[in-house]
């Protein structure tokens, strides 16, 4: 069944108006109010956006990432990883994730290697997250953002199995050597992850309201409503802030390994996390309330349909 999202992007393809009268089921007061800048960055954004018929199992795929990142944010103390409950077939989901994986896996590494290398070289958040949509320009928004989520997942749960099993596995701790984890300042460590959890939840929340939007069917929500379609039409504002906050947790990731040692007596500025950790979460109250509204109003055309 065609999306909501992507039934959107088909009419503005076809030229569709969006004009045709209706009853509209969002509140002007539930609008994402969007900056002059925003404005403007929301037309960049859009030029980038080319998808085709590919289709991503994003359902999957933001399961196994979200298993990273939530094993990779615990708190210091590690046992808390081996709480958390496994897979109850493991052989199962291995067969179904390389299903999912195996045409998408070349765009993960190709995004988290054009992000950790951009950061390294010095280019600025901006134009590091316009490299991502350009480089994911065929895939659609939920796509695009979870497609993301797991360079990221990648790269931040690869830094924290090494830190974790740096002083249990010989493998482990050559490999921190050789890609500079500074592992002896661990209390320094869970002191940078601690900071970036409130942000890395906030990229989760926002990533999971984006996919659920993007399952809406169609048929049940017009985008003839003028107000409906120009609160979806927010939704690539929503994934490019959550993908320059990716870039900024693997920013701090790769500083983290360009100050080895030093970082201990280095002051991490939090100042950029706390920003965009309060940005999403205005973002992600935003779209939860989206979706209530839009739950609600699938509701209402079920229940008149059958009177």
């Amino acid at each position: 069944m065609e999306s909501l999202i992507k039934s959107q992007h088909a009419q503005k393809q076809a030229g569709h108006s969006g004009k045709a009268p209706g009853t509209e089921i969002i509140p002007a007061t539930t609008g994402l109010t969007m900056s002059s800048d925003e404005s403007m960055m929301l037309k960049l954004i859009q030029q980038t956006h080319s998808p085709d018929a590919r289709e991503v199992q994003v359902r999957g795929l933001l399961s196994l990432v979200e298993d990273i990142l939530d094993r990779a944010t615990l708190d210091s103390d590690d046992s808390n990883a081996s709480m958390l409950p496994l897979p109850t077939d493991d052989k199962l989901m291995q067969s179904s994730m390389m299903s999912v994986l195996d045409s998408v896996s070349y765009a993960i590494d190709r995004v988290a290697c054009e992000i950790a290398y951009k950061s390294l070289t010095g280019s600025d958040a901006h134009e590091i997250t316009m490299s991502v949509f350009e480089h994911l320009s065929s895939f659609h928004w939920d796509g695009k953002l979870v497609l993301t989520l797991a360079a990221f997942a990648l790269n931040y749960g690869e830094f924290w199995l090494l830190v974790q099993f740096y002083s249990k596995n010989q493998l482990a701790k050559s490999l921190a050597m050789l890609k500079l984890v500074p592992v002896q300042n661990r209390v320094t460590l869970e002191s940078v992850s601690q900071g970036l959890n409130d942000l890395i939840r906030e990229m989760k929340s926002v990533t999971a309201c984006v996919v659920e939007l993007s399952e809406l069917p169609g048929r049940y929500i017009t985008l003839d409503d003028p107000q409906l379609s120009r609160i979806i039409s927010t939704i690539p504002i929503a994934v490019y802030w959550t993908i320059r906050s990716i870039v900024a947790c693997i920013s701090q990731i790769n500083m983290i390994t360009a100050m080895g040692h030093e970082m201990m007596n280095t002051q991490m500025d939090s100042w950029e996390t706390s920003m965009l950790a309060n940005k999403l979460k205005n973002i992600h109250d935003h779209l939860a309330e989206t979706l209530r509204l839009c739950y609600r109003h699938i509701g209402s055309y079920g229940l008149n349909s059958t009177h």
